[in-house]
């Protein structure tokens, strides 16, 4: 800032000097609109001098380099930027009996293991999704029966094939539907169909459970 001056000169008359008083002042910072950034967007670098690189999550404001302006001033930006955690979540693991499946994002997983999926979160960024799926299997076979005679008052049911193991509880049914075994076999006194159904306790509080019938 300061004074300029400049003295008219005119033949015809006394020559006269004339000072103006100039102020210089900084022109105003431009404030851009506020951005968030996704974590898998990182390193993001800044498209303002001098191309500040951010590298983390968390809250930031950037100031670029003064620039020429178009009326030959400095001029000067500014920007705040908030940058998302990394989302990522692990699921309880999760029993299924056979043969049902676990569907998330639109897929289907049908068989045991542990499994990453990535959502989109509604602000448009990434989210891992880490679970695990245990099957829980379980199988009722029940072989065919001999056939009730005269002679022959009673024949035995047996289950071979059927799942087998500490968590498996059996039960098999008369024809009218009554409990006559909680063992791999039943004895048949009535001709009919026998139900012999399978329960398997798993895991997570699930029961699962298959069913087979036999002609006798």
């Amino acid at each position: 800032g300061g004074n300029v001056c400049f003295t008219a000169n005119n033949p015809c008359d006394t020559p006269k000097t004339t000072c103006l008083l100039i102020n210089n002042q900084a022109l105003p910072i431009t404030q851009l609109d506020d951005q968030v950034i996704c974590y898998e967007q990182l390193p993001y670098v800044w498209e303002e001098s001098p191309n500040t690189a951010i590298l983390a999550p968390g809250t930031y404001t950037l100031t670029s380099s003064a620039y020429q302006s178009y009326q030959g001033c400095d001029s000067i930006v500014r920007q705040k930027f908030k940058v998302l955690p990394f989302k990522y979540k692990t699921l309880p693991t999760i029993y299924l009996c056979e043969p049902n499946c676990y569907n998330i994002n639109g897929v289907d997983y049908c068989q045991s293991g542990t499994f990453v999926e990535t959502l989109i979160t509604p602000d448009g960024c990434d989210s891992t999704i880490n679970f695990t799926i245990v099957r829980i299997p379980v199988q009722a076979v029940v072989q065919p029966a001999d056939t009730l005679t005269c002679s022959k008052s009673e024949v035995v049911l047996t289950s071979v094939g059927s799942s087998m193991g500490n968590s498996i509880f059996y039960n098999w049914l008369n024809p009218s539907g009554q409990s006559i075994s909680s063992s791999s076999t039943a004895i048949a006194t009535t001709p009919g169909t026998y139900t012999f159904i399978v329960t398997n306790f798993g895991g997570g509080g699930n029961a699962c459970k298959d069913t087979a019938t036999v002609v006798v």
